[in-house]
């Protein structure tokens, strides 16, 4: 029998993405951009010597235009949930989004994509997007709108939005899986991706 309750995030997990939200805001305000960013908790058996068990490691992007290098970034990712046994990845990124018009979302319910990618739609706005993934398939995303002010600097509210229960797709969809999608525009298109630095906290 199927649960009609859609799950949700632990209160640990919620804390996390709060306080990671939090610290967006303030760096997108005062660096007027945010670096794409992966944050990996740690599982119970990772195969690397220094990470602990409930660790938070984050491993910082640079997103490049091309999408064999982004197919190559994102089997990076996943590499590094094996080795550290990850059972939760909660991503960052700068993206675009469109609010499709009516004849839009008819394209998007027959052909599964935008006629325009989003990147280069001229009603795009510019977000920034969270995404909570956990490996049995569970994942959570929300979105903050970045309004600009009489000196171009950007901002997001400071409360959190709601994280909603979504299946997300593209090749940062679900980086538990093997094989991500064809695109990163469903919804939104990453701005920015290229290599990895892992750290540990």
């Amino acid at each position: 029998m199927k649960s009609l309750m859609e799950p949700e995030p632990t209160e640990r997990e919620l804390g996390l993405f709060n306080f990671i939200y939090t610290k967006a805001s303030q760096l997108l305000n005062r660096d007027g951009g945010l670096q794409p960013i992966a944050f990996f908790r740690v599982g119970a058996q990772p195969r690397m010597q220094g990470p602990r068990v409930g660790m938070i490691v984050p491993v910082k992007l640079d997103m490049p235009n091309s999408d064999e290098v982004k197919c190559a970034v994102a089997e990076a990712l996943r590499q590094i949930i094996k080795k550290l046994d990850a059972d939760l990845v909660l991503m960052v990124l700068e993206s675009w989004m469109v609010k499709p018009n009516e004849e839009e979302a008819a394209y998007i319910q027959k052909h599964g994509e935008f006629k325009v990618r989003p990147s280069q739609h001229p009603n795009r706005i510019e977000i920034v997007l969270f995404t909570l993934t956990k490996p049995n398939g569970d994942s959570w995303s929300c979105w903050a709108e970045i309004q600009r002010d009489a000196q171009n600097r950007p901002s997001i509210p400071n409360e959190p939005p709601k994280l909603e229960y979504l299946q997300t797709g593209g090749r940062f969809g679900n980086l538990f899986t093997e094989e991500g999608g064809e695109t990163d525009e469903p919804t939104a298109a990453t701005t920015t991706i290229g290599t990895t630095n892992t750290t540990g906290t």
